[in-house]
């Protein structure tokens, strides 16, 4: 009861709600929170020992919760699965009464494997009609005194959260990961409507100012199963909470303990924590089994999967970076982002895929930087993200532009505007003003700015083309209305008087 009481308060729950899990009197959850340990047992209460069936695996769960204090409960029950084929149904409470009886004898305190990101909960969505996908990675003890970095990708069902989990050696490229979208799918035996994800290089080569251009490889799983891609805003976790949760179960149940022996054995071997574990017990939220309710509800509104998951090509070469951030690929220099040499033995990955060469990190496998593909020979290749001033601040940029309109309120409005609706482009939209304040007057400019924010519509290649126009219309009709000043000699003539005919002289000719 001690501990119970005390393990509730220390997890944050008031007295109320401590009084509702347990359905101790008030006044008993007082006494036992103002009491420590030692005065509990000081008491002369008696502390009864019971045999329990777990008994016959204590050696094994002491030296698991040893070397990872951090283990939950669920994730012992999991490395009790997966290391005794014979293991007798246990109720998770069972599990979890006996590793938190273990961490008090033995003195093992529970632990944070890491820092946890915020989440929050959305309301349930229709089956079938949405999905979430991430990507993680994880170092795995190799069993050998040795580290193994592993790369996974998730994809899970919003509705009744049925999860594909499938892991990677190396790091994801934009073929491998449409490659793992369809072992998803043909696990799942369909495809989801839409399935939303981060801003991710894997799937996005390029935005034109908040438009995205999808990699080959994805655009061409995109057309080909009929789904649609929802992208969420940069650093916006809570969009995609579901898979959020889904990647940090995986790394604190499935992942948390798992010795490393093989590619092979570590997806063999998530498939039957897939059957067993993650969508074969009931979900902490809807309080169904996930794998229960897609088979009833879902699998028959899902978009039909008719292809065949062909492997990607294997390891992709590994290029060594120069000291002027460029590597050296047939004949032709390709540059990287100023930073990427980071000393010697620095080195990226490359790819040639159709008229381009891809660049990516050997580090983290992230798309570096993709080049058009030269035939050429001695060539620089590059463009201006690889040199541009990292030192040109973006309140620089804005400083300059409000200077040039004398700090106009409007004008200071509308570079709000801006930095609100796309915040990853701020520097490039600043620039392009700041590039056409000496071809477009202010008063153009000016007028732009305002119309495009009485109409919620910021874009700056827009409101450019406004400016333009307005500056035209402009120049035509000040060319119009110009007169032509007279020269030093046409001054001269302006002193002649002309001659006067007598009124007399044409009365005469109507009489």
């Amino acid at each position: 009861m001690w501990s119970k009481i005390n393990e509730l308060k220390r997890e944050g729950h008031s007295i109320s709600r401590i009084k509702k899990l347990t359905g101790y009197d008030r006044k008993t959850i007082r006494k036992y929170l103002r009491m420590s340990e030692e005065e509990f047992l000081a008491q002369g209460c008696c502390v009864r020992h019971y045999s329990s069936r777990l008994d016959k695996y204590r050696d094994f769960i002491v030296s698991r919760l040893e070397n990872y204090p951090f283990l939950s409960s669920a994730a012992v029950h999991t490395q009790l699965r997966m290391n005794f084929t014979d293991l007798e149904k246990f109720n998770p409470k069972t599990v979890y009464n006996y590793v938190q009886r273990i961490r008090r004898e033995e003195n093992i305190p529970m632990e944070s494997e890491g820092t946890n990101r915020p989440y929050c909960m959305l309301e349930q969505t229709v089956a079938a009609e949405y999905a979430q996908a991430d990507f993680g990675e994880k170092w795995l003890d190799d069993g050998k005194g040795g580290k193994k970095k592993v790369y996974f990708f998730v994809l899970v069902l919003s509705r009744w959260r049925h999860k594909f989990v499938w892991f990677s050696d190396r790091p994801f490229t934009a073929e491998l990961a449409a490659y793992a979208h369809e072992l998803a799918f043909d696990y799942f035996g369909g495809v989801p409507h839409n399935i939303v994800y981060d801003q991710d290089k894997v799937l996005i080569s390029d935005e034109n100012m908040g438009e995205y251009i999808l990699t080959s490889h994805f655009r061409s799983l995109v057309g080909e199963c009929g789904f649609k891609a929802i992208f969420c805003r940069k650093s916006d976790p809570e969009s995609k909470g579901k898979v959020e949760n889904v990647v940090k179960y995986t790394k604190i149940n499935f992942l948390a303990g798992y010795e490393f022996d093989g590619m092979e054995k570590l997806n063999s071997d998530c498939m039957k924590w897939l059957e067993t574990t993650a969508n074969g017990l009931p979900h902490a939220v809807t309080g169904m089994i996930p794998s229960a309710m897609y088979e009833q509800e879902e699998k028959a509104l899902m978009l039909p999967y008719n292809g065949v998951p062909t492997p990607p090509r294997q390891e992709l070469p590994t290029y060594m970076l120069r000291k002027d951030n460029t590597i050296s690929y047939k004949g032709n220099y390709y540059a990287v982002p100023l930073g990427s040499y980071k000393g010697r033995g620095s080195s990226v990955r490359v790819l040639e895929n159709d008229d381009s060469l891809e660049i990516y990190s050997t580090e983290t496998g992230k798309l570096l930087m993709r080049h058009p593909l030269c035939h050429e020979k001695g060539k620089l290749i590059s463009n201006t993200s690889c040199r541009r001033n990292p030192d040109q601040r973006i309140e620089t940029l804005e400083h300059e532009i409000c200077v040039w309109f004398a700090n106009d309120p409007s004008i200071m409005s509308y570079l709000s505007a801006v930095r609100k609706a796309y915040p990853r482009h701020i520097r490039d939209n600043f620039s392009a003003i700041i590039k056409e304040m000496s071809n477009i007057s202010r008063e153009a400019l000016k007028k732009a700015m305002e119309l495009h924010l009485d109409a919620s519509s910021p874009g700056v290649n827009a409101m450019l083309q406004t400016a333009r126009s307005i500056n035209l219309r402009n120049q035509v009709r000040e060319e119009k209305f110009t007169y032509i000043p007279l020269s030093s000699a046409d001054m001269n003539i302006m002193d002649i008087m002309p001659d006067k005919t007598d009124m007399s002289v044409y009365s005469s000719f109507f009489y």
